[in-house]
């Protein structure tokens, strides 16, 4: 749940409304992963994960032209 907390911190306006964030940013990010099914929430972990990875090999390949 930390990684994910992270992960939204980093770009919340992705996931959560100005409207919300406005007062409590970490309040609103814990109220948002607290509404996440368990699907939703490994879901979106592992897809930023695969993005992640995705990245590296792209740079990897850049590397090597």
């Amino acid at each position: 749940m930390k990684k994910l907390f992270n992960i939204i911190k980093l770009n919340p306006r992705k996931f959560i409304s100005k409207d919300h964030l406005t007062n409590d940013k970490y309040r609103a990010i814990s109220d948002f992963i607290s509404g996440m099914t368990d699907r939703f929430a490994i879901n979106l972990y592992n897809n930023f994960k695969l993005n992640i990875f995705e990245l590296y090999l792209d740079k990897i390949k850049y590397n090597n032209s």
